[in-house]
């Protein structure tokens, strides 16, 4: 045989096979496209089907006929907010109707997952409720459904209550937390102050007031919620259960209840802000 290769004779071009209806298009430059768009032969060809073409394995990136993804939707201001506890008698209520007397402009409701349907506030919270201008007539527990897990901002008083709202409505974990955890979510918008930024304590707090006045915290937003619901933590943020264990656990109970609910309100909308 002479060594020069272009003498060699060739082995004949293998002929395209017949198609019948529902035979796979078989197309003997597949292969070479997906290698030039970055494929290998694995990813041109189903499994046991050698040389045969997935088409949709052939697509650009930039082709028009890719059906492109889920759009996220833009993020908006907290209008509403769900609390969450066992029987929606003591904190979940007492959260309610005190941030609803704070903000009367937002969508406030609580719901039990374990609700004492139909009863009235306990007691002992509903008097630390009116310590602090809060007003527990008409409440009434009620239990907490699929529907009621649309809300913006769902704040839960124990990990327990989360997994329960994330078995009801999965996507609904995203927008909910431990209430415990508030000043968590709060700090993604509050304004950063010079000192602490810089590492000086004692400049920070000369700076604190005038920060504070020049720089308010922005609106939060259902991006900072989806953010803030992601994020892993060691600290408890479990709020008590108050329930009839007397008015010293109920006291201890409302005021990290108000604490938090402090935290919060700076951040969320202004009567008359962006809808």
């Amino acid at each position: 045989m002479s060594s020069d290769p272009s003498t060699w004779p060739r082995a004949p071009y293998p002929a395209a096979p017949r198609r019948g209806r529902g035979d796979a298009v078989h197309r003997w430059d597949d292969a070479a496209v997906g290698r030039e768009r970055g494929l290998t032969d694995a990813d041109t060809a189903p499994p046991g089907l050698s040389g045969f073409a997935r088409p949709s394995a052939l697509m650009s990136p930039a082709d028009p006929e890719r059906t492109p993804g889920p759009v996220s939707p833009a993020p908006r201001p907290i209008r509403s907010v769900l609390f969450v506890c066992t029987g929606n008698v003591c904190r979940s209520p007492l959260a309610e109707r005190l941030l609803a007397h704070r903000a009367p402009h937002l969508t406030i409701a609580s719901r039990g997952t374990f609700s004492l349907q139909g009863s009235a506030m306990d007691a002992d919270m509903a008097a630390e409720l009116a310590e602090r201008g809060g007003d527990a007539a008409g409440f009434r527990s009620r239990q907490l459904t699929a529907a009621d897990l649309d809300a913006d901002l769902i704040l839960a008083m124990g990990p327990e209550h989360l997994d329960v709202i994330g078995d009801e409505v999965p996507a609904a974990r995203r927008r909910a937390g431990l209430l415990g955890h508030v000043g968590d979510l709060a700090a993604l918008v509050a304004p950063p102050r010079a000192g602490r930024s810089h590492g000086m304590p004692a400049l920070a707090a000369q700076f604190d007031d005038e920060d504070q006045r020049s720089a308010p915290p922005r609106t939060l937003t259902t991006a900072d919620v989806a953010a803030w619901s992601r994020a892993r933590r060691t600290a408890d943020g479990t709020i008590p259960d108050p329930y009839r264990k007397g008015r010293a656990a109920a006291a201890r109970s409302a005021a990290r209840i108000d604490e938090q609910l402090r935290l919060l309100l700076p951040v969320l909308p202004s009567p008359g802000g962006p809808a």
